[in-house]
């Protein structure tokens, strides 16, 4: 399948996370979302989402990315491949880049930055990540 064009280094794994076409073995129930390390097979890192735009965690654990169906906001774990919608973006997926999510994690795990053309006009936003979301995805690693 295709690539969308979207990865990101995933901390100092030497390993990226980057989205698919999502079809054929890779439909969201699949997964389109991959780990990819050189010299290995490409692994599934979660599924259940027309993953689009990825972003990864500074510390390597999380993954943020954006549904290209639905326009939810998306954060898992990179490990455990659990994941959890933290909004919707509300964002039209237009031709402009500017109307397409690009979600990503601040650094301290508690926030996330997106693009979101809802008023009409292309602007950045911020949503909280709900309590307990990033302890609950971590602890399903070693749980």
């Amino acid at each position: 399948t295709r690539c969308t064009g979207h990865e990101s280094w995933i901390g100092n794994t030497k390993e990226i996370l980057l989205s698919v076409s999502a079809s054929g073995d890779y439909a969201a129930e699949k997964g389109n979302l991959l780990g990819v390390r050189s010299g290995e097979p490409a692994r599934v890192v979660s599924r259940g989402y027309r993953f689009s735009h990825v972003g990864t965690s500074v510390c390597g654990r999380f993954f943020s990315c954006d549904d290209g169906a639905t326009g939810d906001v998306v954060i898992g774990s990179i490990k455990a491949g659990e994941n959890a919608v933290v909004c919707h973006s509300e964002s039209s997926f237009g031709r402009a880049q500017n109307t397409h999510p690009h979600p990503y994690l601040t650094p301290d795990l508690k926030w996330v930055i997106f693009n979101s053309d809802r008023s009409g006009e292309p602007q950045i936003h911020a949503a909280t990540v709900p309590d307990g979301m990033i302890e609950e995805l971590g602890k399903l690693v070693s749980g």
